[in-house]
């Protein structure tokens, strides 16, 4: 795969090449998803909510033995509209790692 993609002069020529050797690329999912998620698209959480799903989130991390958590998946699974990396540093507060996307996952008090 590497050596197909040396003669690339852009994102659009290694995109294709990538379909063509494995017939489909990360892209066409996190399209799905994205078009998925347009469709259909809910009012944005309230601050309530998006706690009450935070814990309920971090419950079940804490079980399945997970110790990190990146805000993109946060942005995910809190059904946000958008990713908004300093909105989700203040939700998780003290257990977001500095100068990082990333936040530490532990039961919320």
């Amino acid at each position: 795969m590497a050596q197909k993609l040396i003669g690339t002069g852009s994102f659009w020529q290694a995109e294709a090449i990538t379909k063509e050797v494995c017939g489909r690329t990360e892209l066409d999912h996190e399209r799905r998803k994205a078009e998925s998620r347009a469709r259909n698209r809910r009012e944005e959480p309230s601050a309530e909510e998006l706690r009450n799903r935070l814990q309920e989130y971090f419950h079940g991390a804490v079980l399945r033995g997970a110790t990190l958590v990146s805000f993109r998946r946060l942005t995910e699974v809190l059904e946000m509209h958008r990713y908004n990396p300093p909105a989700i540093r203040a939700l998780i507060g003290s257990l977001a790692i500095p100068n990082l996307p990333l936040g530490r996952i532990a039961p919320l008090a």
